[in-house]
């Protein structure tokens, strides 16, 4: 074994128990004294889709209602076979599992990436140099967003993966312009497969895979191919590719009755250009200021070194970034929708680096001197550049803190066994976390926010600046509500909120329901209908459970 790989090998164990740690960190301990794995709140959405077609009920929030309130639907389907192998509390800690997997498959495929794209020579490939190679799987692995996202369950981590591996593929064609052509057709074959499932994974993976696709075609053209042989690669890569779009929207329509996802229509549909632009830039005001020497530095030497591989591997990132303007931001600054595309903006930044510290080393009259001398530049100005990058993240990456939303994790799953407590299982639950809480009670859910209700996703969004938090005016995902439907006419038994927004229910809802309080923790509180069946008062009478209300 060389000794870059029993590295990186070491690095994998390192990250591997790091992650364990994390994951510890992350399970909650209910009042039932049981142990509890939960993701982020909207990878529990897909875990209750997982969950339905796992028990028969099929691909749906709730049974018998016909909605996509999903966008990934290939990580719901891997979180269909957790469903139906573990029980509730553990089906997360599966998907865990995976993402520190995905995590390591990315750092790996990083590293192959370079070497083909930068470590190579007119001749044959080469490994990038040990230094380089070493700072690029530990800066993949480091990079907190695309951590916490793949261990938090959400389809960022495979996305990543599977863009890396259609790259890996690409470059693996386009090396063997003198190989079989079956070979190489399977090749890129293989890279459409990698492209569709992207597509399943998330439907804008299509953003990123344009300049990936362009840039294999214009590398076909420059081989000296002739046209007709081009259009036969690009003829077999394309039609694998668009066979998995039109799979699914032919899935959608045939089996949701629609042409687009509920999540499309409740993000987009009704908000301006304008506003979705400006809230996209209040967005990443943070972003810009984090990545600025690593932008800075890319972006100067992008005009410098005119190279079209390296050009394709900005484009990438420079495309999601677009993309995060375009559809107006994120209700969460961990950097979600840019994340997949780091680990190709590292390796840019490692070469550029490399590329300045030789220039340096060039000016010693020694060259084993010079070459280790920028060696050291590039480890530290790497290192300079990914303080700011990772700083805000530090107390969760050291676990000193915990990880973004684990407390409210912890506050979801309390409410969950109320619910469990005091409700039958007729009682309806109307919910602005749309997810741990309706997976775990397995209650009939109304979604105040309109993720899984169709109505909802249809009103007008509300830019009047009450949903409004990171730099948004308007969060695109919690800006479209109707209190007066959700809690009245949908008459839920249950209720987390009474006001969102610029609505407030308040004055009625004190009228309608009564609010309970957790004893153990008064945080931990939920509104029970007056007149509801389905719920069993003597559960919430003072000294019956652990629970009183809050009268």
């Amino acid at each position: 074994m060389s000794l870059r790989r029993r590295i990186l090998l070491g690095l994998s164990v390192l990250f591997m128990v790091w992650s364990g740690l994390f994951i510890a960190n992350s399970s909650l301990v209910g009042a039932d004294g049981k142990r509890y794995f939960c993701l982020f709140d909207d990878g529990m959405i897909s875990m209750r889709y997982a969950w339905h077609l796992a028990n028969g009920y099929g691909l749906v929030w709730n049974p018998g209602e016909w909605v996509e309130g999903y966008t990934n639907l290939l990580l719901t389907l891997l979180m269909t076979v957790a469903n139906l192998l573990l029980s509730k509390p553990y089906t997360s800690l599966a998907i865990q599992v995976l993402g520190v997997g995905l995590m390591l498959a990315n750092a790996g495929l990083a590293v192959t990436i370079a070497d083909r794209v930068f470590g190579h020579d007119s001749n044959s490939p080469k490994p990038w140099p040990l230094i380089a190679s070493v700072l690029l799987f530990v800066g993949v692995l480091s990079y907190y967003p695309l951590v916490y996202w793949s261990l938090m369950g959400m389809e960022t981590g495979l996305l990543c993966t599977l863009l890396l591996l259609a790259v890996v593929l690409m470059l693996r064609a386009l090396d063997r312009p003198n190989s079989p052509q079956q070979s190489q057709l399977r090749l890129l074959a293989g890279m459409g497969i990698c492209l569709g499932l992207a597509y399943l994974t998330r439907p804008d993976s299509v953003i990123p895979a344009a300049p990936i696709l362009a840039y294999l075609l214009l590398a076909l053209w420059q081989s000296g191919l002739p046209f007709k042989k081009i259009a036969q690669r690009l003829t077999i890569l394309m039609g694998i590719y668009a066979l998995f779009p039109a799979v699914q929207m032919a899935f959608r329509w045939l089996y949701y009755g629609e042409l687009a996802p509920n999540t499309y229509t409740l993000k987009v549909v009704g908000m301006p250009l304008a506003e979705r632009v400006a809230n996209g830039i209040g967005f990443l005001q943070p972003f810009f200021t984090e990545m600025a020497v690593v932008l800075a530095v890319v972006g100067l030497l992008t005009l410098v070194r005119w190279q079209l591989p390296r050009l394709m591997l900005v484009l990438v990132f420079a495309a999601l970034l677009v993309w995060q303007v375009w559809v107006g931001g994120d209700p969460w600054r961990y950097w979600r929708m840019m994340a997949p595309a780091m680990p190709l903006l590292l390796m840019v930044l490692i070469d550029d680096l490399w590329w300045l510290a030789g220039k340096v080393g060039e000016r010693l009259p020694s060259q084993p001197l010079g070459e280790r001398l920028a060696a050291v530049l590039v480890v530290v100005a790497f290192v300079g550049a990914m303080i700011p990058v990772n700083e805000r993240f530090w107390p969760e990456m050291n676990l000193s803190r915990d990880a973004y939303t684990v407390p409210d994790n912890q506050v979801n799953l309390e409410k969950s066994l109320l619910i469990l407590t005091a409700t039958d299982e007729g009682a309806r639950v109307a919910v602005t976390w749309a997810g741990a809480i309706p997976y775990f009670t397995g209650r009939y859910a109304i979604d105040i926010l309109g993720k899984s209700d169709k109505r909802i996703a249809r009103l007008a969004p509300d830019l009047s600046g009450a949903v409004s938090w990171n730099g948004m005016n308007s969060v695109p995902g919690h800006n479209k509500y109707d209190l007066n439907y959700s809690l009245n006419t949908l008459h839920p038994d249950v209720v987390l909120n009474l006001k969102w927004g610029g609505q407030d229910v308040n004055r009625w809802g004190a009228e309608v329901f009564v609010p309970v309080v957790l004893i153990a923790r008064p945080y931990v509180g939920l509104y029970f209908r007056k007149d509801s069946s389905h719920i069993r008062w003597r559960q919430l009478a003072p000294g019956a459970s652990a629970y009183r209300p809050l009268l």
